[in-house]
């Protein structure tokens, strides 16, 4: 009876473990692969200080080998991907600071982790013969590009506003016109400049007296062949000039006219010339002048060395009054002195200027009594008759005789006998002894 019961149980046990297998991993978290059930997970009692976990990195070639407490069955139904344990793999950068760590003697590996420095992407590491440098996280706009071109192109030109001729110098003259020359000798490569200018500058003084339309410029220059020989001279007039009156600069744009590649050492000459008028009478001043051939429009003051600068002294304009010394009215009989007494001769007068062209002018005069050596005087006698026939008394005071401009030639004024200085004796009675007086001429600018 016994034996049944036992054979009834062995039966029983094995019918139950071919339909409901068990297969558990040696985790806490394992779960039944047949019904899908957790086991009640252990309750522990916390350590109010629990030892720190030690992280121990992965080898990546190796995967965790399966428990050996447990294997899995070998039956077909059970698919070895469900009953292995995950692993989170946690990858090492490819980082050439990483180091991977080793195993010590037992094959475990060390407890503390290599520490790797982490960095941003493409971030520069500065070295000692390489020192860190701020990288601009936006490109530079166009602008910014403009104006570095720009100043590699001026460091290529050289200083800015510097003199294309050596030896520069600078010669003047005037008379009715000041005549300005420079000349020099060509030694710069001109294909690193972008622009030439020939400038003169005239004192700002001297500007608002400039008449404009007098303006003119020459140039004498060689002609040069592309293989930079001379072929000849090149000679002819500025078509424009430009007159700064602020900076008192006259300008001339010559890139036309040296327009190539190297300068010779052959002379290059260049003129400016105009007239100057209404300026004060008889006042010295001194005027300094400038000249240079430049690659910018600058002050060419700034840049002189005193051989490219002429000074010019001026008295002012200059008025003359040529007159004749002494006006003789001959021997005049008693019985006929009561009357009018012309002159034995013409009576010339002359009028010229320097650096006065232009100017208006006046003449005046007057003349004292007619009075002997013994002082006898004939008063209101001298008189001066117009053209026509108006007497002016002349010792009443200067009387405007007449009037006019400066012209480039002397104005010469005549007058026969019976016009100019003549006596009028017609209320006067004189004696039978010689005459004198005084004329007193006045040539003065005004209109």
């Amino acid at each position: 009876m016994e034996k049944k019961y036992l054979l009834f149980a062995m039966l029983l046990i094995g019918f139950i473990s071919l339909n409901h297998p068990l297969v558990y991993e040696a985790t806490n978290d394992a779960t039944c692969v047949e019904c899908q059930e957790e086991p009640v997970p252990i309750e522990e009692t916390e350590d109010p200080d629990p030892p720190p976990e030690e992280v121990i990195p992965p080898n990546p070639s190796e995967s965790s080998p399966p428990s050996e407490e447990h294997p899995p069955p070998l039956d077909a139904d059970v698919d070895e991907k469900e009953i292995q344990e995950p692993v989170e793999m946690i990858p090492i950068p490819d980082d050439s600071g990483a180091t991977v760590p080793e195993r010590n003697e037992e094959g475990d590996f060390p407890t503390t982790p290599p520490v790797t420095e982490s960095r941003e992407p493409n971030q520069d590491i500065p070295t000692e013969d390489m020192p860190a440098v701020d990288v601009p996280s936006t490109p530079p706009s166009s602008d910014e590009v403009t104006e570095e071109e720009a100043e590699t192109a001026e460091e290529v030109s050289g200083i800015i506003g510097i003199s294309l001729l050596d030896d520069l110098t600078l010669d003047g003259s005037y008379s009715d016109r000041v005549t300005l020359t420079a000349t020099g000798s060509g030694v710069l490569n001109l294909n690193l400049l972008k622009n030439r200018y020939v400038i003169f500058k005239i004192p700002t003084r001297l500007i608002p007296y400039i008449n404009q339309a007098s303006l003119t410029g020459t140039y004498d220059v060689p002609s040069i062949s592309v293989i930079g020989a001379e072929v000849g001279r090149k000679t002819g007039t500025f078509n424009a000039l430009t007159v700064d009156p602020e900076s008192g600069q006259v300008i001339v744009n010559v890139n036309d006219l040296l327009n190539v590649s190297l300068l010779t050492r052959s002379t290059y000459k260049f003129t400016l010339s105009f007239t100057l008028s209404s300026l004060p009478l008889g006042h010295p001043q001194q005027y300094t002048f400038f000249s240079q051939v430049t690659n910018e429009i600058v002050d060419i003051e700034l840049l002189s060395d005193g051989s490219d600068s002429w000074t010019l002294t001026l008295e002012g304009p200059l008025f003359y009054l040529t007159v004749p010394s002494t006006i003789d009215f001959g021997i005049v009989p008693l019985h006929e002195a009561r009357r009018t007494v012309n002159r034995q001769m013409m009576m010339t007068l002359i009028v010229s200027h320097e650096r006065a062209l232009g100017y208006p002018w006046r003449l005046l005069v007057n003349a004292s009594p007619l009075q002997t050596s013994e002082g006898d005087v004939l008063e209101n006698s001298v008189h001066f008759r117009t053209t026509d026939g108006q007497l002016l008394p002349l010792e009443q005071g200067p009387q405007l005789i007449t009037s006019g401009v400066m012209e480039t030639e002397p104005t010469t004024l005549s007058y026969p006998s019976d016009e100019g200085i003549v006596l009028d004796l017609q209320t006067q009675t004189p004696r039978a002894q010689q005459y004198y007086s005084t004329i007193t001429w006045t040539l003065v600018n005004a209109p």
